[in-house]
């Protein structure tokens, strides 16, 4: 017993050890009432990427949105969303692109139970131990709507037009602006596309030009993962 106290950058650490989506909520739910204050963004994109790592993008989403609520501005920037692209875009073995995910589940799954100012999660045997900050008027209908029974691909192409246009979302009482697309986002959302096993030849263009009309440079990570998009259509890639 050292007596040092937890907090978020401790949760950061720790997040990289849980190989399943248990695990991770686990750690998560017993670390979290032991820290002397909220979470910070920098343990909420850990968490985020701890649940892409593990192929559960649908939970990696529900965290996002908790992230930008508790966050506030501190949660909206370009490196947590790209966290968010970076959770869709892990490579899931024996998946062939056409799974789609199941946010609203993994919300209700995650909290299960609101009230004022918090909410309370709940075991499978009904039991409580945890309580989380949100906001009051929590609602799941917005951002997490936007993605519901979306596949990866078409989840990561609906975040970046948000991006792109700068639409913003709903949360709460309040709305999110989220911030203009960079070359990372580009190249997240093409290694989502190409990690759907299917050509995207089409797709891969489109992006491509949409990101020269942003002003956007394609670096070589770019590059790669457009490539991947082509398949066995090497003519097409050239």
């Amino acid at each position: 017993e050292i007596g040092v106290p937890l907090d978020g950058f401790s949760l950061s650490s720790l997040m990289s050890f849980p190989s399943t989506t248990e695990q991770i909520t686990a750690l998560w739910k017993r670390i979290e009432p032991e820290l002397n204050t909220d979470l910070n963004p920098a343990a909420y994109r850990s968490i985020i990427t701890a649940y892409g790592r593990v192929g559960d993008a649908s939970s990696a989403s529900v965290v996002f949105e908790e992230m930008v609520r508790v966050c506030g501005n501190r949660g909206r920037s370009i490196e947590c969303w790209n966290v968010l692209l970076g959770a869709l875009a892990y490579r899931r073995d024996g998946e062939d692109g056409s799974e789609v995910l199941d946010v609203e589940n993994a919300a209700a799954s995650q909290m299960v139970k609101l009230t004022t100012g918090d909410s309370t999660y709940v075991n499978s045997d009904g039991t409580s131990n945890h309580k989380i900050a949100v906001s009051d008027n929590f609602t799941t209908d917005n951002f997490i709507s936007l993605l519901h029974r979306k596949t990866f691909t078409e989840a990561s192409i609906v975040i970046l037009e948000t991006m792109r246009n700068g639409t913003s979302i709903q949360l709460g009482t309040k709305l999110m602006q989220p911030p203009k697309p960079n070359s990372q986002t580009y190249c997240l959302v093409a290694t989502t596309i190409a990690n759907s096993l299917k050509q995207n030849s089409e797709l891969a263009l489109q992006l491509f030009q949409e990101a020269m009309d942003q002003g956007v440079t394609a670096d070589g990570r770019f590059l790669n993962a457009l490539l991947r998009c082509f398949g066995d259509d090497i003519n097409g890639a050239l």
